[in-house]
């Protein structure tokens, strides 16, 4: 039986967690994943069980995307591509030429799928982000754990793994649309961000309970201005997002 991504080509340029995950979905359906590795020490040992849980169903390839060579070679597989994902902050895709405006131009109907802490504008754009960060300013450790315990992690990389998921989901709208659409080439550049999912938590379970969870985890009064100041409640950002 077919699966129903055996037409694509996926180019992952993706490390870590968050970015491995959205491709190991598209991966277990069907999708042609070639893995571009750095030229050197890669995320995780190769023969360790993340590594063998995150990376499998793949192809690789070794290129030094520091070189201009080796992002010729990337040009030429995107050019032939479906998909490209990435999550590297968005300073640095600019900087190695790789960014989705200079790869459109190679291939037009790309869809360039890109995941990072903060999003790909704003004034935090090009920080390096986390789980636990998402987890933290996203206000999700605000509203786990046990009264007057403090702000608690979550026990899954869940901030990761849900900015993943949220990205292979978009990917295939995208798909969806460009095969809609016909013949005339469409792409699309797809964005998933670490902080979102945990914000959206948060912010909902608050809501829910009509009050500051904050209260519950630091053993003492909080007055109504401490709570506005904690992150599980609404604000308007930067990039007004």
């Amino acid at each position: 039986m077919a699966l129903p991504l055996e037409p694509y080509t996926v180019i992952d340029l993706t490390r870590a967690r968050s970015g491995p995950t959205c491709i190991r979905q598209l991966a277990e359906m069907g999708a042609k994943v070639i893995k571009v590795e750095n030229k050197g020490r890669g995320d995780f040992a190769r023969d360790g069980f993340d590594f063998q849980n995150l990376h499998r169903n793949k192809r690789s390839i070794t290129l030094d995307l520091k070189n201009p060579r080796g992002v010729e070679v990337l040009k030429r597989l995107a050019a032939k591509a479906d998909v490209l994902v990435e999550n590297y902050r968005p300073d640095v895709k600019h900087r190695l030429g790789i960014d989705y405006e200079t790869l459109s131009k190679v291939n037009p109907r790309l869809v360039y799928g890109s995941i990072s802490g903060f999003g790909q504008s704003g004034p935090y754009r090009d920080r390096p982000g986390y789980d636990q960060i998402a987890q933290g300013m996203g206000g999700l450790m605000s509203i786990t754990g046990l009264p007057g315990q403090g702000p608690v992690r979550v026990g899954i990389p869940v901030a990761d793994l849900t900015a993943g998921m949220f990205l292979a989901h978009g990917i295939l709208v995208a798909l969806a649309r460009a095969r809609a659409l016909g013949p005339r080439p469409v792409g699309a550049h797809v964005a998933a961000r670490g902080v979102v999912p945990c914000s959206t938590s948060s912010v909902a379970l608050d809501a829910r309970q009509g009050g500051c969870r904050a209260r519950e985890h630091a053993g003492r009064e909080i007055s109504d201005g401490e709570c506005r100041r904690v992150p599980a409640l609404a604000r308007q950002t930067g990039d007004r997002q």
